[in-house]
This record gives structure tokens, sequence and C-alpha cells, in this order.
């Protein structure tokens, strides 16, 4: 029963910001082949993007993820967790490195001693803490290969990247020369992306947050015995693509069991070709051609995407309980905050500007008089600074000296800020997305954006969005290069 609510939880939190057509299969790395595997790769998928959304209270799951962005951890052969030692479905909340014997002990994320450079994320999706329960049913040694493998960033471990926000998607691999993960900030991250490469070794990406593997029936020395379990090389396979190959290709052996990558190399895997499609004469691939693998993946592009939508739905929600309560919405913090001590406190009288998400402190010159709305978010949007990447905008007869005569009214006047489709609209967040720093540039700035700054064409990136009126772009504006701003509606 727990599983089942799990479950239900997940796909609400899930629905909340992506809405039951928004996700459709954009988030694949590379169709999956039909049937089965298809299945079972789109619902582990699914289940991990409403682990990440659901990481806002009431929400809050699986142990670790405790904002919008970060990932639960693999499950591992976890000795810790005694006897008999095999895969429970469970998020260990520890990785191992790429030392590890399957079955020893893990390194635990997070600590004073930090995160080592050798940390691998690889293990069985962490089916039971994801509320997938029908799993429950499969050995704990899969002998078909119906449970997907897992294989997550290092970078978005607890102790890693501190400040999980859309600001690591400029940042650069930086070699671990510290030896705690925790030390690195942006613009640097302490580890490569995950690399995913086609049937012929060719580059899919090298920026996967996440990659889902489901291995088929074992092949030619493969063996899943009841008792001792076994590590991936009994489930994933190896394809070796010959300096023969039909172009385009990239030749080599591609192992998507291999743990011990060196630490300066991100994981990697191969998409194996659909079953039947390499003939035993093809000279492409070492004969005989053993790959049964299906995997799909998640970017760090996309996975923010999905965060920073479920952070502005989060803070709309926020500000319409601080409304139901007071019968106003609070003042903006100004962008002309560029202290760290005093920004993304609330001003008076200021309409637009960041989310005041950051309690008064006496180093504010104009503090506002209404309650403060910072006590209304939760730890994760400060620590991980949210703030600096919301725009919030109110409209003055929303605030304090005008309120609603009911929770259920509408604000006192008729002004209103005005969506380019023609609808009013009395509060607006719009998430500005990272700084576009390379061209295309963003219509607004026409040049690199930098942030902290006084200026909204830093954060903002259409002229209709920055221009000084009430019009603002609607929720449904395209994404693309130059172009990352996100409007909820707070109130209509």
């Amino acid at each position: 029963m727990c599983r089942q609510r799990g479950a239900v939880l997940l796909a609400f939190a899930l629905l909340l910001i992506l809405g039951s057509a928004w996700i459709g299969l954009r988030l694949l790395g590379g169709q999956p082949a039909p049937g089965r595997s298809a299945s079972a790769l789109i619902e582990a998928r699914h289940a991990l993007i409403a682990a990440t959304a659901a990481a806002t209270a009431p929400y809050v799951l699986i142990a670790g993820v405790n904002s919008p962005g970060r990932l639960p951890s693999p499950d591992f052969l976890d000795p810790a967790g005694g006897p008999p030692n095999v895969y429970d479905g469970i998020a260990n909340g520890a990785c191992a490195r790429s030392t590890w014997a399957f079955g020893s002990t893990l390194t635990t994320l997070g600590g004073p001693a930090g995160v080592p450079p050798s940390l691998r994320c690889f293990g069985r999706l962490p089916w039971a803490s994801l509320g997938l329960g029908g799993y429950a049913a499969v050995p704990a040694n899969d002998p078909l290969g119906q449970i997907p493998w897992y294989a997550m960033s290092a970078n978005l471990t607890d102790a890693c990247i501190n400040a999980l926000n859309p600001g690591i998607l400029n940042t650069s691999y930086a070699a671990f020369a510290t030896g705690t993960c925790d030390l690195v900030t942006s613009p640097s991250r302490p580890f490569p992306w995950i690399t995913v490469r086609d049937p012929k070794g060719n580059l899919l990406t090298d920026r996967a947050a996440a990659v889902l593997i489901l291995p088929g029936p074992p092949l030619a020395g493969q063996t899943r015995p009841a008792s001792p379990m076994r590590g991936p090389a009994s489930y994933l396979d190896t394809v070796t693509v010959t300096a023969s190959c039909a172009q385009p290709c990239v030749p080599g052996t591609y192992d998507n069991a291999r743990f011990n990558w060196p630490d300066n190399v991100g994981l990697s895997f191969i998409q194996c070709a659909a079953p039947g499609k390499v003939p035993t004469s093809d000279p492409s691939f070492a004969q005989p051609y053993n790959c049964n693998d299906t995997l799909v993946y998640i970017t760090i592009d996309e996975l923010m995407e999905i965060a920073e939508r479920r952070v502005g739905e989060y803070v709309a929600g926020a500000l319409r309980a601080y409304f139901a309560i007071n019968l106003y919405f609070p003042y903006a913090a100004p962008l002309s905050q560029l202290a760290a001590a005093v920004r993304g406190q609330c001003e008076s009288g200021v309409l637009e500007g960041l989310v005041p998400g950051k309690a008064t402190t006496g180093a504010n010159p104009g503090p506002c008089g209404h309650p403060e709305f910072a006590g209304s978010l939760l730890g994760w949007f400060n620590t991980n600074l949210w703030g600096d990447y919301l725009i919030y905008k109110v409209v003055a007869d929303c605030t304090q000296p005008s309120p609603a005569a009911s929770a259920s009214a509408e604000c006192g006047g008729a002004s209103g800020v005005r969506l380019a489709a023609g609808r009013a609209a009395r509060a607006l967040v719009v998430g500005a997305g990272a700084p576009i720093a390379v061209a295309p540039f963003a219509a607004s700035r026409a040049a690199a954006q930098t942030r902290p700054s006084a200026v909204l064409a830093d954060y903002l990136d259409s002229v209709e969005n920055t221009n000084g009126d009430t019009r603002f772009d609607p929720p449904t504006a395209a994404l693309n290069r130059s172009y990352n701003d996100k409007t909820v509606v707070v109130a209509p």
C-alpha cells in the first residue's frame, strides 16, 4: 500500500509541473525498441522526473532528493543492509568508487570528508524508493533483465554541486584537484557529464544527467544466479565498432558494464542496435554481435528545465497562499540589490524584481512593512540560490495599500499585467534560466548576459518581457537557444 501511495504522489507531482502531454517523448535519448523494453524505460524515466519534481513539501518522498533537480541514488549491493546482500530496490543514499568490488562498503555521500574523484553512481533503478511496486514480483537476480540499470551524474549528489540551479548549465569541468567536490563551486563542476553514443559509436550527448539501461536476456558468458548477486557485467553488454566501420562511426570498444572509468572521463554508454539489424557479415562490428541493451537518457539541460518550471510553480503557490492570508501580494526585491548581504530582500513599493525570498536584515535601505514572504519558502530555495533565477512582477493595486475585500476576491483596481495573448494577470513569476552568454544572444540584451545585474535584460530574454510595459510573453512561449524565459501566472 505504501508503494502504491508513493506512486500516486509521484504521478501527481509530475502532473503538477508537466501536465499530461508536456513531457511527451522529448526526454528520450533515442527511441527505445517497441514492446516490454519501451514501456519499462518510459515508466522508469517518468518516475525519476516525478521524483525531482516532487522534491518540494509535502511531496518529498525519497531521502536525499530534497530540492528540484536532485535525483535518487542507485540501488547497489550494499552489505550495510545486512544479509542476504541482494538488490532490494532501495536508493542507498551512497555511491560506489571506481575501485569498488560489488558487495563491498559504499562511499557515503556528503559529510566532512567530501566525495572522492573516483565516485561512480551506477547501479540498478531504486524502484521501491520510487514507488514502482510492480517490480516487487521480479526476482532479485532479475534473470530476464526486467529491471533497468541506472547511472546518475556524480555532479548531482548532495555534496558536489551544493547550489543546484540553472547556473550548473554554464559550468565547465574542472579536474578534481581538491579531492572534495563540495569545495568546487560555479563556474566549475567536479565531474564530467555522462556520455551516450548511438550503435556505431557516434556521440548522442555528452551532457547526460542520468541514463537508464534495460538489459535483455543473458547473452554468452552472462549468468544471473540467485546467489551471490552479480554486478552489471552479468546484465549489460559490450560492443566493438571496428576500424572498417561504415561512416559515420567512431571505432572503439564500448562497455556498458564498465565501472572503473578514469577520474577525468565521465561514465559512457552505448545504445545497442535493434534486434536483427546487425547481420553476421557486417564488418562494422566485431562478431558475434552480442548486445541487447536498450537505453534512454535525460540531459542536464532538460533536467534543469523541469526543475525550474517546478520551482516557478512552487513559488507561485506560496504567493497565492500569502495572498489568501494577507489579501495582497508582497512587494519585490529590486534588481539594484547587488550586494549578497541584501540581495533578495523585500523593499517597499517595488513592483518588479527578484522574488523576496530572503528575510530582511538591518542592511536593507527600505524594508517592507508587510509580513515577510521569505518565511513562506522552504530552506532549499535559498540554499540552492533559486532567488537569482526568478523574476517577480506584481501590479500596484494588488499590494499592501490596495488589499482585496476577501481571499476569494480580485485585487482592488482594474490594472493588470497583460500576457502577449491578452490575458490579464495580477502577478507573475518568470524563470530566467541560465544567463545566455554566447551567440545567438537574447533579443533583449543583444550581448552576453551577466549576473548579478541591476538590468532586467540580463535576466529576461525578449523585448516584450523587458520593455517596461505591462505585457509579458505567455507561459506557452517556445524555448530556444536565445530565449529561456518560463512564465508562471500567479493570479489571473
